[in-house]
């Protein structure tokens, strides 16, 4: 340094091969015999930085370090602001000068230059903070879905309560079928708690009970009723093959009897499972922030947490119900026409199951992309349009024939006619055997008939039980 009295010793230079050997003691064998190699300073970067196309951040480190420059000057002038030479003692010293205060003294320096202007440049911008709100026109759309939807589910309702005595209607039990109305409709219902950009706790829990309760609701009524239609064509022969009671004194299957022997379990399991969820890890207002690079935008997301694998055991609740009222369905596919549900209940199944092939994918691919408005937008819409679709498979067709006055007898000649006329041409494979099918149906109507256990409604005791219990 130049404060301190240095003399320079003459060493042989610095050579590879004088350094090969190198112990670095001062005596001895492979000590140093040479001069020290020079010292060459280099500015180093990590490739992040040094890469082109790198961010504004990096980009601007990057200049600075391209730009910098300091002398063997400035670097002795820097250091005699760190440490002093004591001439008496020949002792080095630290000044009160910390290496910052001196580094902001070397920069003072430079001021007067304007040089350390010329390494810094300042290219970031600041980020646009922003709270994700729906846009109208989303918002507009999930309502009038919503209000359709619920508006349909209520007019059924309404048409069902109507047309009540309509042998069409009470054949399948309208006290059931209006349970599952009211349970759909209460999923239905729930879309609307998908309107809030910034959900609270309470709209949180709504999201939770509303639509599995409403699934829930409705799958027992429909399986009490399809449980209630097996347990009578079995012990008839009827539509289950081979399965006869032979326990007389069995209770009457009155809807008392049937809603908590078959529906009140399901529902009283669902709302344990609910409650636990809801006591154990509560569904919780969540924020997620997600950044738009292109836009220097930051957007900060409000959304439901809820628990994944409370999740998962509600659906699989929900689906081994769904295969129980099938199963029962199947069993009762061949039952008279007017009792008969098996084909509502399976397109009723397709359409749910092409829901879940089509809504999942798209929601797993919204919530990957965070398209937060796309994914909340696909779970209103299959919760407000697939109930009301289920709604109008299960009950449109009976209601329509019960609106046009239309008798069990008029739908049965019907089908008749259909196999008269098909009996009448040289059918090929296919339409002989859905000709087979309509005949075997058609039999087995009036095989109920010819035994007077199905025809006036008012023969003890096997017709009480079809008839005055639904």
């Amino acid at each position: 340094f130049r404060s301190i009295p240095l003399i320079r010793l003459s060493f042989p230079h610095w050579s590879q091969r004088c350094y090969k050997n190198n112990t670095g003691y001062f005596s001895g064998h492979g000590s140093v015999d040479c001069d020290f190699p020079p010292s060459i300073l280099r500015k180093a970067a990590n490739h992040r930085v040094a890469s082109s196309g790198a961010s504004p951040i990096y980009g601007d480190l990057a200049h600075f370090i391209q730009r910098f420059r300091m002398s063997e000057e400035e670097i002795n002038a820097v250091w005699e602001d760190i440490l002093s030479f004591d001439v008496e003692t020949e002792l080095v010293t630290r000044n009160d000068r910390t290496e910052y205060n001196a580094s902001c003294l070397f920069l003072k320096r430079k001021d007067g230059n304007n040089t350390w202007e010329k390494w810094v440049q300042n290219s970031f911008e600041a980020p646009v903070y922003s709270t994700f709100e729906m846009s109208f026109r989303v918002w507009i759309a999930i309502i009038i879905v919503t209000t359709l939807s619920l508006f349909t589910s209520m007019a059924v309702l309404l048409l069902i309560i109507l047309y009540r005595h309509n042998a069409l209607i009470s054949s399948v039990s309208k006290t059931f079928s209006v349970l599952s109305v009211l349970g759909l409709s209460l999923s239905i219902a729930s879309s609307y708690f998908l309107l809030s950009s910034q959900p609270t706790e309470e709209e949180c829990a709504a999201r939770l009970w509303l639509a599995p309760m409403g699934i829930t609701i409705a799958l027992a009524a429909l399986g009490a009723k399809t449980y209630r239609i097996h347990k009578i064509f079995g012990e008839l022969g009827i539509g289950v093959s081979e399965r006869r009671s032979t326990n007389a004194k069995e209770r009457p299957l009155t809807d008392c009897y049937i809603f908590t022997r078959f529906m009140l379990t399901p529902v009283l399991l669902m709302i344990l499972i609910l409650g636990v969820h809801q006591g154990l890890r509560p569904p919780i207002e969540r924020q997620t922030t997600e950044t738009n690079s292109s836009e220097n935008r930051i957007t900060t997301y409000h959304h439901c947490s809820f628990d994944y694998i409370f999740c998962y055991v509600i659906v699989s609740f929900l689906g081994v119900l769904t295969i129980l009222i099938t199963k029962f369905a199947y069993d009762v596919r061949d039952t008279p026409l007017q009792f008969n549900e098996a084909r509502e209940l399976g397109l009723a199944l397709y359409t749910v199951i092409l829901a879940g092939l089509i809504g999942v994918p798209l929601m797993i691919y919204f919530q990957e992309n965070n398209e937060y408005q796309a994914k909340r937008a696909t779970i209103a819409f299959l919760q407000a349009i697939v109930p009301a679709i289920i709604i109008l498979t299960l009950f449109g067709k009976r209601l329509f024939h019960a609106i046009r006055g239309r008798t069990v007898e008029d739908l049965n000649q019907n089908i008749k006619k259909i196999v008269r006329i098909n009996s009448e041409f040289k059918p090929h494979r296919r339409s002989k055997s859905t000709s087979k099918r309509l005949s075997e149906h058609f039999e087995t109507d009036q095989k109920c008939r010819r035994t007077n256990k199905i025809s006036a409604y008012a023969q003890p005791p096997v017709v009480k039980r079809i008839i005055s219990e639904l």
